[in-house]
Order: structure tokens, then sequence, then C-alpha cells
């Protein structure tokens, strides 16, 4: 397959009008403008149209119906078929502040799926590549839709046993900076499992505590956060 006139995100972050061969499933930009064409080869004219990588999503809980939190692989194969006929070939769909027994259940069923998956990705569905656990070590003040009565402090243990539970696909934690046990937690586990600042009350140095420590990453920024307030 050809693609002609088309405008292709490159890696320099900008958009550009390109041909492209799709050659046994490998992109290419050849080094003609009118590139050379096999037998029988289908051409589309891409005049107006943006050709860009599949993507990945990172927090996303549900959709058509399905969530991550029903804890069955149903679920998981119906959201991968969905995100991939949207243009995404990897998900790392998150979980809410549920009690602790309900998010290990959730780990093991999606550690289960993937690993029936046919590889990396198929040909129909989505690739699941991780799971983002939404909490449950956030902020009481700050739990937005979570349920507040399963907020509770950041444990080490815990954090070791989802990854047990999840085989290792647990890649994204939200935690609020200022709560007790926080700190210790993001700089023992850091290269365990990334840490999301979020659902936090933190001001700006107890935030920066937080990444000083190793986060790096935020859960939905400027969300269910303090708002930036006259000389703080």
């Amino acid at each position: 397959m050809v693609i002609i006139n088309v405008s292709v995100y490159g890696a320099d972050f900008r958009f550009s009008t390109k041909n492209v061969c799709i050659r046994n499933g490998v992109y290419e930009y050849p080094a003609s403008d009118e590139p050379k064409l096999l037998p029988d080869e289908e051409v589309i004219n891409g005049t107006g149209l943006k050709l860009i990588p599949r993507l990945t999503d990172v927090h996303f809980h549900g959709c058509v119906g399905y969530d991550l939190c029903d804890g069955t692989t149903d679920a998981i194969r119906h959201m991968a078929e969905y995100e991939y006929s949207v243009g995404l070939a990897n998900i790392c769909p998150a979980t809410m502040t549920l009690p602790i027994e309900r998010i290990k259940n959730i780990c093991r069923t999606a550690a289960g799926y993937a690993a029936a998956q046919d590889g990396p990705t198929s040909h129909s569905r989505a690739a699941l590549i991780g799971i983002n656990l939404e909490g449950p070590f956030i902020s009481p003040k700050k739990t937005g839709a979570q349920d507040p009565k399963n907020v509770i402090e950041p444990k080490e243990e815990l954090i070791k046993e989802f990854l047990s539970c999840s085989e290792g696909l647990a890649k994204l934690i939200t935690i609020a900076p200022e709560v007790g046990g926080a700190l210790s937690c993001i700089s023992r586990q850091k290269d365990k499992i990334h840490f999301s600042v979020g659902h936090t009350a933190a001001d700006y140095d107890e935030a920066r505590a937080g990444f000083d420590a190793g986060a790096d990453h935020v859960t939905h920024l400027f969300n269910a956060m303090e708002p930036m307030t006259h000389r703080a």
C-alpha cells in the first residue's frame, strides 16, 4: 500500500507532507517523490489527512459499557477492541480507589488476560501493557469521584502486593506526596513502579518533595488538586 500526499507526524514533533509506503507491515518513506509501485499495489490519496503513530492510553477507566473494575477478562477484551478501533495500539487502564482485595483481584484478572493475549498487539484489539492504579494512597481532602472510605495511607508492602498480584503489570500508581509514608514509598519503590502525583492537597514544597523523591507523572493535572493562589 502507498499513501500519497499525507501529513505525517514525525520525530521532530511536526507534521510534514510525505508519501508513505507500507510494505510487509513496515512504514517506509521513499526517497523519490513518486514511489515505485508494486504490481496491483493499492494507492490512497491522503490529501487533507493526517497520519500519526498508534497511541498508548495511560488513563481511562472503561468504555462501551465496560470497566477495568468489572474485574473480568471479557470487560478488558471489549475495551481493548474499542480502543484499537479508534487508533490506540496499547492500553493501561485505571482502577478506582477500591477495597484492597478488590484491587488485587483486578490485578490478577488483568495479569491473566495479558498473559493470554497474542503478542504485544493483536490485529483486532489494543495490547494491555499495564495497569494504572488510581489510589488508594490519595488525600482524603481531594477524593473527587473516589470513595473516601477506601482511602488509606501509603504502605510499601501493599505496593509490593499489587506488583505481585499483577505479575508486574501495575505500571503507575497515584499518590498524594503530603500523606504520611508517601515519600518513603516513592523513594524505595520508584524503580518498580511509576508514582503519579494526584488527588492531592500538596502545596508547592510538598509536591516538589514528591518529585525529588522519584515521582515522575501527574494524574489529571490541576484536577483534584489545590488551586494556584496569590504568592503560594
